[in-house]
C-alpha cells in the first residue's frame, strides 16, 4: 500500500514509524534541590555547634535580622563598635568553620 503514495507521504510514514519505536527521552533536571539541603545543613550545625556560645547567640541574632545595636544591648557590650566587631568575628568564625 506504501508502493502508491508519494515520495514526500512514504518518507514521512517512515518516519513516523521509526518515530513509534524509538526510546523516549525524559529530561533530567539532575538532584533536587532538597537533595543537597540535608547534607549541608548537618555540616552547618556541626560547625555551628564548635562555635564559642556568645558567638552562636550573635549569629542567631543575626540571622534574625537583629540590628547591631540589639545585639551590643542583649550582649550588654560598652559599645556599638564592640558588638559590630564581634558580629564580624563570629561571622569570620563560622565561615572558616572553627
Amino acid at each position: 500500500m506504501q508502493e502508491d503514495l508519494d515520495p514526500g507521504k512514504k518518507k514521512y510514514l517512515l518516519h513516523q514509524d521509526k518515530l513509534k519505536h524509538r526510546t523516549q527521552v525524559v529530561e533530567d533536571s539532575g538532584p533536587s534541590r532538597t537533595h543537597f539541603q540535608a547534607p549541608r545543613k548537618h555540616l552547618f550545625e556541626k560547625h555551628f555547634a564548635q562555635l564559642s556560645p556568645d558567638c552562636r547567640k550573635i549569629l542567631e541574632m543575626f540571622f534574625l535580622d537583629c540590628s547591631v545595636e540589639e545585639i551590643q544591648a542583649e550582649m550588654a557590650y560598652k559599645d556599638i563598635h564592640h558588638a559590630a566587631d564581634r558580629n564580624r568575628g563570629a561571622r569570620r568564625a563560622s565561615s572558616n568553620g572553627s
